[in-house]
């Protein structure tokens, strides 16, 4: 197996969102981007074939699109209502939620949250989220419009 590493080199988004990468390898190399405000994703993880390969013709100007993250709770009125809920954004797609685990920086990551009392746990959901799908076993019950703002905790009641 064949690898190559720049890790170390790290560069920050400029404030319209874009960045430079110098001497990046053509294959067997993957892009990790994280941050606080975006969530992880690994990017041309597939194996080591060159990026060529993948349909990139201009590997001197490639677009990624990353979801912002917000944090989402919900509180019922009423706790018999569901006990699930799924995030939906525009096309229906349900969106991955990701709850933290204790103190350290890890995250179960799963298509729908536990409510449990009439609440849930506070989740990180990608910023295109647009429809709430509350659901009791696997029945949906209702559905709520979502307007997620990534710098608060949206709270839906």
């Amino acid at each position: 197996m064949r690898t190559s590493s720049l890790l170390g080199q790290r560069v920050q988004t400029g404030t319209d969102g874009t960045f430079t990468l110098h001497d990046v390898p053509k294959d067997h190399v993957y892009l990790y981007v994280s941050g606080a405000r975006v969530g992880a994703r690994s990017f041309f993880d597939d194996g080591g074939a060159p990026m060529g390969d993948r349909g990139l013709e201009r590997l001197d100007d490639i677009e990624l699109v990353l979801a912002r993250r917000t944090h989402l709770q919900v509180h019922l009125a009423d706790p018999a209502e569901a006990d699930r809920f799924r995030v939906l954004d525009a096309q229906g797609t349900e969106l991955r939620l990701s709850e933290r685990i204790g103190i350290k920086p890890s995250a179960a990551k799963r298509s729908s949250g536990d409510i449990v009392d009439g609440h849930s746990a506070v989740v990180s959901v990608p910023d295109h989220g647009v429809t709430l799908v509350l659901l009791r076993g696997e029945d949906e019950v209702r559905r709520v419009p979502l307007e997620l703002a990534p710098d608060e905790l949206n709270e839906v009641r």
